[in-house]
């Protein structure tokens, strides 16, 4: 009995895992303070030195802050001379942000579906959609999504005259990872437009927002012309979308610590990785040395009802997937199958540098205890 009773006294002091907690230090906390302490709100100073800092420390040319995802895919579509009859080309899996962005300047959507066991289209289909229904002027997202890797066919895009803007938000940081192989990737080079999202759950933080990043004078000057602030063009329209100093202020302390932020996400995802062999579930990672694992996604054999009671049991929090892009455009869902799979068989596990090493062994003993 007594036993018992210490079992039941032990589990109940078991401290729940949240799914995510900001990784924030007290010099981030100083540095919002003091911007506010001394009316740093607004008057771009802090937000242009993080901008510059950004470009610094990630090698990029030109970089323009703003307050949300959405607005940067907005700022950017608009940049491109996004018109109705251009087609955004979208993989299924990615951003929402993008989708909004595209829908609200009316232009044509293409959805792009991922393959079988995988986080991405098969190469195969992608090039022949890229010959056969892409046209000039069309643009298309690179969305690393979830961190992982792909090889996204460029050079092709290039030829047929499509607008290329990648999505790095996942895979940010490859630029400081001392590695050759990735320096040859050349991520985020092969693009017009970057765009590196700054929310809660991202790499880096300021709570909400966005970067975007490009190496052209031209579009530089354009979005910064039809954003408010000190160089809007007053003979244009303008878009209220600046990010505020004191985010930026967060910012530019997460910047000072991305190397050990991505350090420690690859080290517990690839202690996930080790510790789904020996389970009955899965992911789609396949590159351990350039993956970000911004988000880690694992497919359990079990309904979705099921696998969130027994996580809620353990008080480990998990989060299904983020949303396929056909279900905001009420499509078919008989027509993205593989998409749909990974929707209602997934579940996102945390990963945040703030886990200790017992929380992750607990989250590993818990996927290996789904049977």
């Amino acid at each position: 009995m007594n036993s018992l009773q210490n079992y039941l006294n032990k589990k109940e002091s078991i401290k729940p895992i949240e799914f995510n907690r900001i990784y924030l230090a007290k010099e981030e906390l100083e540095a919002v303070l003091n911007c506010l302490l001394e009316d740093n709100i607004t008057s771009e100073t802090i937000t242009e030195k993080f901008e510059r800092i950004f470009c610094e420390t990630l090698n990029f040319k030109k970089a323009v802050a703003v307050n949300s995802k959405t607005s940067a895919y907005h700022l950017s579509f608009l940049s491109l001379d996004l018109k109705p009859e251009n087609t955004v080309w979208l993989i299924n899996l990615s951003s929402v942000h993008a989708l909004d962005a595209a829908r609200y300047l009316n232009a044509k959507i293409g959805l792009i579906e991922v393959d079988k066991n995988s986080f991405f289209p098969n190469p195969s289909l992608l090039e022949e959609i890229i010959n056969k229904e892409m046209k000039e002027n069309d643009i298309f997202v690179a969305d690393y999504i979830y961190g992982a890797y792909y090889k996204f066919p460029f050079d092709l895009l290039k030829s047929k005259n499509i607008k290329i803007i990648e999505d790095i938000t996942g895979i940010l940081g490859y630029q400081i990872a001392n590695n050759e192989e990735i320096e040859e990737l050349k991520i985020g080079k092969n693009s017009i437009i970057q765009i590196c999202g700054l929310y809660e759950d991202d790499i880096i933080t300021t709570g909400k927002g966005a970067i975007i990043l490009t190496e052209s004078n031209k579009i530089y000057k354009e979005i910064q012309e039809i954003c408010y602030g000190k160089y809007r063009n007053f003979n244009k329209i303008a878009y209220d979308y600046l990010l505020e100093d004191f985010q930026s202020a967060m910012g530019i302390h997460q910047l000072n610590k991305l190397g050990s932020i991505l350090t420690r996400r690859k080290k517990i995802g690839q202690k996930y990785l080790e510790g789904l062999r020996n389970s009955h579930n899965e992911t789609y990672f396949t590159n351990p040395m350039l993956d970000n694992y911004h988000k880690f996604p694992v497919l359990f054999n079990k309904p979705s009802e099921e696998v969130q009671r027994y996580f809620k049991s353990l008080k480990i929090e998990v989060q299904k997937i983020p949303m396929p892009l056909h279900k905001y455009l009420n499509y078919n869902n008989r027509d993205f199958p593989n998409s749909e799979r990974l929707y209602n068989k997934s579940f996102c596990i945390p990963i945040y540098p703030m886990l200790t090493a017992g929380n992750v062994e607990r989250i590993i003993n818990a996927i290996r205890g789904i049977i």
